[in-house]
């Protein structure tokens, strides 16, 4: 067995025991700080999208499915992806609840091998899942073969920049600044290039992860001088560079 193919498997049942742990789920939006950072993220991703009628998109590692939901309204079809059995289980079991699940689609896959055709979706995306990839190239190749001409790709990831991000690698055993570098911004701005993608803009939005502020969702007035200390920073040039996370988003010719 290649070393690839077992970090994927090591990374897979990683994933399979945390599923019904993982931070975030869609009933973390019904707490307000964290609705307004998502739907700020939703935005960017949103900006100079097509507005005809059928307009698919891809959600590749959606993981427990709380941003695939954000898409409800401003896509006719959304179809999640993941290759962890548990989290497509949480996803589906949570869209139940919610009732969300008419317009939306889950099942497990490969983000790597996604069993689509070409030009399937108007929009493929992710978030958070490139850095946890082996074959990042490999991945954004695939998105971009299911994506239509003149259609979107885009994902957001953590900067390892971020002096935040860094202590939540020694605390947390699945993250490491190793893997925040393989999706880092320089290195998808080059693999979107080389794949012909040339229309590329790049958003920031917030300096605090939004890992941190759940940590503090109890108490209430600290999380609101950190809110309000984070919406400070978001104009700042530093902030291009020491931000939390970053959307990359190019448009397929």
């Amino acid at each position: 067995m290649s070393t690839l193919i077992k970090n994927k498997v090591k990374t897979l049942r990683k994933f399979d025991r945390s599923a019904t742990r993982y931070p975030y789920t869609i009933f973390d939006l019904s707490r307000p700080y964290f609705y307004r950072k998502s739907k700020r993220r939703l935005k960017n991703i949103l900006k100079e999208s097509d507005t005809k009628k059928a307009n698919i998109i891809l959600d590749v590692g959606c993981g427990t499915g709380y941003f695939t939901s954000l898409f409800k309204g401003h896509f006719t079809h959304v179809v999640g992806l993941d290759l962890s059995k548990n989290m497509i289980k949480v996803a589906k079991k949570s869209f139940e609840h919610v009732g969300m699940y008419e317009t939306t689609d889950f099942l497990i896959a490969d983000g790597e091998f996604l069993p689509f055709k070409n030009y399937s979706f108007d929009t493929t995306f992710c978030i958070d899942f490139l850095h946890h990839v082996n074959n990042v190239s490999a991945i954004i190749e695939e998105m971009l073969r299911a994506t239509v001409s003149g259609g979107k790709f885009a994902a957001i990831e953590p900067n390892f920049f971020n002096p935040l991000y860094a202590m939540f690698c020694i605390i947390v055993s699945e993250e490491s600044l190793r893997n925040f570098v393989r999706a880092s911004k320089n290195r998808l701005k080059k693999i979107l290039h080389i794949n012909n993608i040339k229309n590329i803009e790049i958003y920031v939005d917030d300096f605090i992860p939004p890992i941190f502020l759940k940590f503090f969702h109890r108490a209430g007035k600290l999380l609101d001088i950190l809110e309000s200390s984070d919406n400070l920073l978001i104009p700042q040039p530093a902030q291009l560079f020491l931000s939390s996370h970053f959307t990359i988003i190019g448009r397929k010719q």
